[in-house]
């Protein structure tokens, strides 16, 4: 089986690389613009195509993505050609205007399904797809995180992290603290799988549920984060 496993992965072929995952465009600056860069990573030429969509996020964490409407940006280039160990800028420039809140957009690349080798006969072509991040702000924006108990069934507590801000906050390193100073419980690190480093998007709230002992829906929580 192990065996069997690594002729598999040395037959898969993967594709290029994408970065930075994530930036932001300042309003008002660097002409509103930001450039990606994309690097083919094979031997072989491939084909890419780039878009943009929203970002909107539920209190579950999955994300909607429909398409950006015409006007809000210069894309360019839509598609491309990659030859083998090129690397290639994606300019996405700001063309929406003034904002009162951050807006949060994914930048989607994706490998098409197009073979330029004349021998199609060896491995397995997996074909990527990269969810950048993009975010369109100010330098005046910020995140405002509020935390709050919802329930309490034994040992299994859910909470709600809300952004009253203009801004996102990624959760990193996160610690809840329950109760007071005189008499508190705190909770980070393993303790929080799955909220740790978790995106709240601006104006938005996200539910969470982790096991605890100790805490009951009384209590107040704060939440400390870099």
């Amino acid at each position: 089986m192990r065996i069997s496993l690594l002729i598999l992965l040395s037959q898969i072929t993967f594709a290029f690389n994408l970065t930075p995952l994530s930036q932001s465009i300042v309003i008002g600056k660097n002409s509103e613009t930001v450039i990606y860069q994309v690097e083919n990573k094979n031997k072989e030429a491939m084909a890419i195509e780039i878009s943009l969509a929203d970002r909107d996020m539920g209190t579950d964490g999955k994300e909607k993505r429909p398409e950006v409407k015409d006007g809000k940006f210069l894309l360019y280039p839509t598609q491309l050609i990659l030859k083998p160990g090129q690397k290639r800028g994606i300019k996405v420039k700001w063309l929406g205007g003034d904002i009162k809140k951050e807006n949060a957009f994914r930048i989607i690349v994706e490998q098409l399904p197009i073979d330029f080798k004349k021998d199609k006969s060896s491995g397995i072509k997996l074909l990527l797809k990269y969810l950048g991040a993009l975010y369109v702000t100010k330098t005046e924006f910020s995140p405002s995180i509020s935390t709050k108990v919802t329930s309490v069934d034994g040992d299994m507590v859910k909470i709600q992290i809300s952004n009253a801000g203009t801004k996102h906050q990624v959760l990193k390193n996160l610690k809840l603290i329950f109760g007071n100073d005189k008499n508190s419980l705190s909770f980070k690190g393993k303790d929080l799988k799955g909220i740790d480093g978790e995106n709240i998007l601006a104006g938005k709230k996200r539910n969470f549920s982790f096991k605890a002992i100790g805490v009951n829906k009384g209590m107040g929580v704060k939440a400390i984060y870099e």
